[in-house]
């Protein structure tokens, strides 16, 4: 062993997947691969509180020199940093070590999850996917220690698989939602139904007070009745958003059954909540009637 070092030319493959940190509302971060006096951003990308999570995937390729003991076969500690920052003020939210050369002595692609320091979470970390190929050694000299890396951005269909599945995700989310409006509204409707049988059982109470007990609940039957109008057109809306999915999915995934059966579900519910309010302004306008007679 004669302590000799040399230089080995190392091609670097690095899949920024994604970080993870929770936040309170939603928050656009970005990660930052420092070496040096050189470093490279990955594109903003969005963290959702109910998620914790986002999503960058994101490739670079880089090749540069790692310093190389033959004597124990082993590169040399290569020093760099992935650092996580919050875009709208530039706040370092926390960073890790990212050493090359343990992955190009393990010569293997790997998936690696580095937890983040000088963080307020000890949870947090930044997912990667790489994979450093070594090369022949080469002789030390003063331009190959000098010459800089050549670092640039790999356009993927990974990354544009991803982005699509990113906005599924955002339309499942908004038919919950339309969901909830419709379950609210078949709250309402069976409200209805209990009232108008109360309502009928009122026959012996005294005139005066039956009429004025049921003048008073008509008022408010007639407010639920707006109320619902107001979220049967919220609903309308809904699925007049989701009538353009064809346009936001791409014509490469037209086929989105999970998403057009919800669509079709929605509308069927829709004209059955507004046969229920027909049926119920009916029978409002019936009592009305019933009123006058007395």
């Amino acid at each position: 062993m004669d302590g000799t070092v040399m230089n080995r030319k190392v091609a670097i493959d690095l899949n920024i997947r994604s970080a993870h940190y929770k936040v309170e509302e939603p928050t656009e971060v970005y990660i930052e691969w420092q070496r040096g006096g050189k470093h490279i951003d990955t594109k903003s990308r969005d963290i959702d509180p109910s998620q914790s999570s986002a999503m960058f995937n994101e490739k670079f390729q880089m090749k540069t020199v790692l310093e190389f003991d033959p004597s124990t076969n082993l590169f040399l500690k290569k020093h760099s940093v992935l650092a996580l920052f919050r875009k709208k003020d530039k706040k370092l939210l926390g960073q890790t070590d990212f050493d090359l050369s343990i992955y190009a002595n393990q010569n293997k692609p790997t998936g690696d999850k580095l937890v983040l320091k000088d963080c307020d979470q000890s949870d947090a970390f930044i997912e990667i996917f790489i994979k450093a190929s070594a090369g022949e050694a080469e002789t030390p000299s003063i331009n190959s220690l000098k010459r800089p890396s050549t670092l640039f951005n790999i356009p993927t269909e990974e990354l544009q698989k991803e982005e699509q599945e990113r906005q599924k995700q955002k339309l499942l989310k908004q038919i919950k939602m339309a969901q909830g409006e419709l379950q609210k509204e078949k709250e309402v409707a069976s409200q209805h139904d209990k009232k108008i049988q109360e309502m009928s059982s009122t026959k012996q109470i005294p005139f005066q007070e039956y009429s004025d007990i049921k003048n008073k609940e008509l008022k408010e039957m007639e407010a639920k009745i707006q109320n619902e109008q107001v979220r049967q057109e919220d609903a309308q809306k809904y699925l007049a958003a989701f009538s353009d999915i064809k346009l936001i999915f791409g014509n490469t995934i037209i086929t989105e059954q999970e998403v057009q059966k919800q669509i079709d579900k929605l509308k069927k519910q829709i004209k059955m909540l507004e046969f229920d309010r027909d049926y119920k302004q009916l029978q409002v306008t019936s009592i009305y009637s019933m009123d006058n007679v007395y």
